[in-house]
């Protein structure tokens, strides 16, 4: 494993998944944004006829729970099934930094299930993971986060 530390500085964030049609979709979007909250990370995957959604909202740098509250209302009014877990947010990511991406996966995938690994605001990284905590010790122990 690559010895140099990278520093970056882990927040815990909520995650909201769930599946919606186009127009669904669309319609969610403008009713949080309406609402006055921003989304600080975002995956969209077109699935046959529907969208497999993953949205984490609010400041970029600390998890609000105003802001989470405003997207499970939004989501419940639009009687869309969603999840909400806890995910690790990456911050402090050097702009052109090669192979961060191949470290985080390569310190996680052997002793937690990696669901989804995506960029946000500010550069980022989201880590979806079946274990928080665990992962947070990977992370450490490889020198990633600091």
């Amino acid at each position: 494993m690559n010895s140099m530390n990278l520093g970056l500085t882990p927040r815990i964030r909520q995650q909201f998944t769930f599946t919606a049609n186009d127009e669904t979709l669309n319609n969610i979007i403008k009713n949080i944004t309406n609402r006055g909250v921003s989304f600080t990370a975002t995956t969209i995957t077109k699935l046959q006829n529907t969208n497999l959604v993953r949205i984490v909202v609010g400041p970029p740098q600390s998890n609000d729970p105003d802001a989470n509250r405003v997207v499970r209302d939004v989501l419940h009014s639009a009687g869309v099934r969603f999840k909400e877990e806890k995910v690790i947010q990456l911050l402090g990511l050097i702009t052109g930094t090669i192979g961060v991406l191949s470290r985080i996966y390569e310190a996680l995938f052997r002793n937690v299930k990696v669901k989804a690994i995506y960029y946000g605001e500010d550069n980022a990284i989201i880590v979806s993971v079946s274990d928080v905590k665990t992962a947070l010790r990977l992370l450490e122990e490889n020198d990633i986060i600091g």
